[in-house]
């Protein structure tokens, strides 16, 4: 009788619907299917006993499984977070039965409902104009030049700033900011690509939203709601950048015990408040803020859980180029070397679904992106 050794490879999450038809599997049958294949870990944060208990509750009857605190059963804490574990159609049907029942469990049905089956595209490319670099500083020709550069390279965004916000770097006036930026959207106004200034100032941001921009980048982190306001008010798209202090603290503000979680939570709050002053979902941009109060193992741990901040159900924004954590891979600050691991990086942002990508090399991002495209599975 023949024998032959049985052979075991372990399948990517995301290759099972292929998979699945390799085998001979339905092939009308196989996206409804591949549910009961792809797996999810969801937590949820601030659960009380009694609802951590409903959860679990729900969720074993529709055969996934819940971690809670181990003193969720007798009630010795408040609240507890709880990750939820199962098969996409598990999960699909566990929120399902939630949405029946009492002490607001029906919201978080809606809520895990909503991650669930998130559509992804490739993501587009923000061109860095920085007004404040001393070869910028008194000459027009050469951020237009620049900009040229980007228009001929289909860049989708331009993003003009006019105040580094670097670590340890003064503060520059509003009106130098004003005057540095105005000619630059003049030059922009009949141009084809979407322009976003970058400032953390109240009076740049009111300035400049009388001309042609579409985006406020504010890295304060809504520390003056007047320029979330003011976006409001002109219905334009604003970006919220998880930060901490000003450029000139900020390296001391670096202390988390859950670094992924506590910038993740910050930014649900700030989130929910831009939401009650009114803002669309749709015209939020959430960043993760690379850079900003984080070390360099703060960044990575922050990269490495990247496509978690989806959840969060906003455009997700990534801006790493040329920063410190890029430079500690580097053994020169030469812009070619920091601009290729930058490349990298991008290349590995793209296949965990961030929508924008904020570089100062548009090209060599554009050849990451192509190629990571070769490569997902989804787009």
């Amino acid at each position: 009788m023949f024998h032959m050794d049985f052979v075991i490879k372990k399948i990517e999450n995301n290759d099972i619907e292929k998979e699945l038809k390799d085998i001979g599997f339905d092939k009308n049958y196989v996206g409804t299917g591949s549910l009961k294949h792809k797996f999810l870990n969801l937590k949820i944060y601030n659960v009380t006993p009694i609802q951590a208990t409903i959860l679990k509750e729900t969720a074993l009857s529709a055969g996934c499984d819940v971690g809670v605190h181990r003193d969720v059963l007798t009630h010795k804490i408040e609240r507890s977070n709880c990750i939820l574990s199962g098969t996409i159609q598990q999960i699909k049907q566990t929120a399902s039965k939630l949405k029946n029942q009492q002490f607001s469990m029906n919201k978080l049905g809606v809520l895990i409902e909503e991650n669930l089956d998130k559509k992804y595209s490739l993501p587009q490319i923000m061109g860095i104009i920085n007004l404040s670099e001393n070869s910028f500083s008194n000459d027009f020709e050469e951020p237009i030049k620049k900009i040229n550069s980007y228009l001929s390279q289909n860049v989708d965004i331009i993003d003009i700033g006019a105040e580094s916000t670097s670590p340890n770097k003064e503060d520059v006036d509003p009106t130098v900011q004003i005057n540095k930026i105005i000619p630059v959207l003049d030059y922009l106004k009949d141009k084809h690509v979407t322009v976003s200034v970058d400032t953390r100032s109240y009076e740049v941001a009111r300035e400049v939203l009388k001309h042609k921009v579409d985006i406020i980048n504010d890295v304060s982190f809504l520390s003056d709601e007047k320029i979330a306001e003011c976006v409001l008010e002109n219905n334009k798209k604003y970006v919220l950048t998880h930060s901490k202090g000003t450029p000139k603290t900020m390296n001391l503000l670096c202390e988390y015990e859950n670094t992924v979680d506590e910038v993740y939570l910050s930014l649900s709050e700030k989130l929910n408040r831009l939401q009650e002053m009114g803002m669309n979902r749709e015209n939020i941009i959430l960043d993760v803020g690379f850079g900003f109060a984080k070390n360099i193992e703060q960044n990575l741990e922050i990269m490495r859980h990247t496509e978690e901040f989806k959840s969060l159900n906003c455009t997700l924004l990534a801006g790493i180029s040329r920063k410190r954590t890029i430079q500690s891979f580097s053994n020169t600050k030469e812009n070619n070397e920091l601009d290729f691991i930058t490349a990298l990086s991008s290349f590995y942002f793209v296949l965990k679904n961030v929508d924008i990508l904020r570089v100062h090399n548009p090209y060599m991002t554009k050849i990451a992106v192509d190629f990571a495209k070769s490569l997902k599975d989804r787009y």
